[in-house]
């Protein structure tokens, strides 16, 4: 688990937690249930962000760097509104800044 904080338009703060989150998908094959490697599991990241407002906001993201709009696995994820987009536009950059 990380945490770092963004910048948000209208001078807001936000404190971004973020970590693993695992999901476990089950082959159709009954027969492959009894093999090690018939649970595969797919791997994402989640992000719990908290605006200086007292709001928080849950984002998914693909391991590629894709959003995610569904909630999974319990981990109910915020809808796209104006506030959400900027926090996801303020995580992209600041994982960029990263790995430049």
């Amino acid at each position: 688990m990380g945490y770092f904080t963004i910048d948000l338009p209208g001078n807001i703060k936000g404190e971004v937690r973020f970590g693993k989150v695992m999901r476990k998908l089950i082959s159709i094959n009954p027969f492959n249930l009894l093999k090690r490697n018939g649970l595969k599991r797919e791997e994402r990241r989640g992000y719990i962000v908290k605006i200086a407002e007292g709001q928080l906001y849950r984002l998914l993201r693909t391991m590629e760097g894709e959003w995610l709009n569904e909630s999974d696995s319990g981990f109910q994820v915020a809808k796209d509104d104006e506030t959400s987009l900027a926090i996801k536009k303020a995580i992209e950059q600041y994982e960029q800044s990263l790995h430049h």
